[in-house]
């Protein structure tokens, strides 16, 4: 689309950009606003709320963590297990589906393990077994993200 000589002044607006100023920005305003909404003001986000809605809708989940999430998990080894440095993706845990639906799934049970003012590790169990995942959670800009994953299980 060329220029209008009549309106020089005026900037040429395709369809695309036209679509992207009246359908993509309020889009993302919206998207970032929910996903941040919950620890504005003054006050420190409430742990307990955050992490009832990180385990049950996978958007805020992931809105929630890094692109990567460092993580570790325990293996086999010659004489005897150890602890492997891993890393998980964001694709690998939305296919995982969210934590609720997991722990519905499997039986499994949120134990809250360490708190402090900017740190929660919560502890996913079995009962009656050693099998267990930790998730350690950190405070940044009065928001809860999630730091880690750790599998010390077999």
């Amino acid at each position: 689309m060329e220029e209008d000589p009549r309106y020089p002044w005026l900037p040429v607006v395709t369809t695309q950009k036209l679509f992207r100023l009246l359908f993509l920005t309020p889009l993302l305003l919206i998207l970032t606003t929910a996903s941040s909404a919950a620890c504005t003001g003054s006050q420190d986000e409430n742990f307990d709320n955050f992490f009832a809605r990180f385990s049950t809708s996978m958007s805020f989940a992931l809105s929630r963590m890094p692109p990567v999430v460092p993580s570790s998990r325990v293996v086999d080894g010659k004489d005897e297990p150890v602890t492997v440095q891993t890393r998980t993706s964001r694709a690998e845990l939305r296919r995982a589906g969210t934590l609720e639906s997991q722990m519905r799934r499997n039986g499994l049970k949120a134990e809250k393990v360490r708190e402090s003012a900017t740190v929660v590790e919560v502890v996913i169990v079995r009962p009656d077994t050693d099998w267990q995942v930790s998730y350690s959670f950190g405070l940044k800009a009065r928001c809860w993200y999630l730091r880690r994953i750790d599998d010390p299980s077999l």
